[in-house]
């Protein structure tokens, strides 16, 4: 049961790490804190609507870019694999 568990957790973070959503959280904050400290005091209008607007797109260009990366990730990592077994050592 905790290889399974370990095997979700595992799953779970490399699709956080792959999928774009840090940097997307990042460009909604920013855009969030732009917002309130740059805008009047009277309140950043529409402000909820810009973050997500913000965080949507960049979640979109990233995943565009890895759709659009995987035939040249593909490529990379037979190259990868050959030179490692190339130079690896038998004893």
């Amino acid at each position: 049961m905790f290889s399974s568990g370990l095997k979700t957790f595992r799953a779970l973070l490399e699709i956080l790490a792959f999928s774009g959503l840090w940097t997307a959280l990042a460009a909604g904050a920013l855009t969030w804190a732009g917002g309130i400290f740059l805008l009047p005091p009277a309140g950043p209008p529409h402000l909820g609507l810009v973050c997500a607007l913000a965080f949507s797109g960049t979640l979109a260009v990233y995943g565009v870019d890895r759709l659009r990366d995987i035939d040249r990730d593909l490529k990379a990592l037979e190259a990868s694999a050959g030179a490692a077994a190339a130079r690896r050592v038998t004893r």
